[in-house]
């Protein structure tokens, strides 16, 4: 399917990007996939209930919006900006964050994951809270002082990653080497801290 430019004029939806900036507005139950969105701005919007999965976003900025129950699965943010911008009980599977401007700041709450990259990235004082987050990629990623409590994080790679003072608190299925990582001061909970012991050549009766 070809990607389309925005959306045809004479579409049936009353929702358009026809505007290069949009200040608190709020854009709700669309349904849209496979198109092109570029060098839009958006400051203080609400998106409710948007599917734009397959999309593909261009210098775009995002900056103290939230996104709620939106599907934003398999879609391209390249070089967009997202400031102070919260995601709750979305779908955000496959999804490389590391083509994003920076900084970033971004925070994720009950949200599905899965299979998206952060690496290299800085996400000090981030928060992904009661996610599903299998398979994220967190390698040599800043996650100093983050918040993944609650957070299901199997399979998900945090080698050469900082954790120093991350709160883990009643996240789950999380495999993580103190050696390969900094953990001063990190918090997590019993009994999945017992995990943290996997990799030392010890026997635990």
């Amino acid at each position: 399917m070809a990607d389309l430019d925005l959306f045809p004029a004479d579409d049936k939806e009353t929702f358009l990007f026809e505007e290069d900036y949009y200040k608190e507005k709020i854009f709700e139950n669309i349904s849209r996939s496979e198109f092109i969105l570029k060098e839009k701005e958006f400051y203080k919007c609400s998106f409710k209930n948007v599917m734009l999965n397959f999309s593909k976003l261009y210098d775009c900025r995002f900056e103290s919006c939230s996104f709620t129950g939106c599907d934003f699965s398999l879609s391209q943010f390249r070089n967009c900006s997202f400031m102070d911008v919260q995601f709750v009980d979305c779908k955000l599977v496959g999804i490389d964050w590391t083509n994003t401007a920076k900084p970033y700041r971004a925070s994720f709450n009950k949200c599905k994951m899965n299979d998206s990259v952060f690496f290299n990235m800085d996400l000090h004082g981030g928060k992904i809270t009661s996610c599903e987050a299998h398979n994220v990629d967190f390698e040599n990623t800043n996650l100093s002082k983050a918040e993944f409590c609650n957070s299901d994080l199997l399979g998900a790679k945090f080698n050469d990653a900082n954790l120093n003072q991350a709160d883990f608190s009643n996240s789950y299925n999380y495999t993580i080497n103190p050696a390969s990582c900094n953990i001063k001061k990190a918090k997590f909970t019993m009994p999945e801290a017992i995990s943290l012991l996997s990799y030392l050549d010890i026997i635990i009766e």
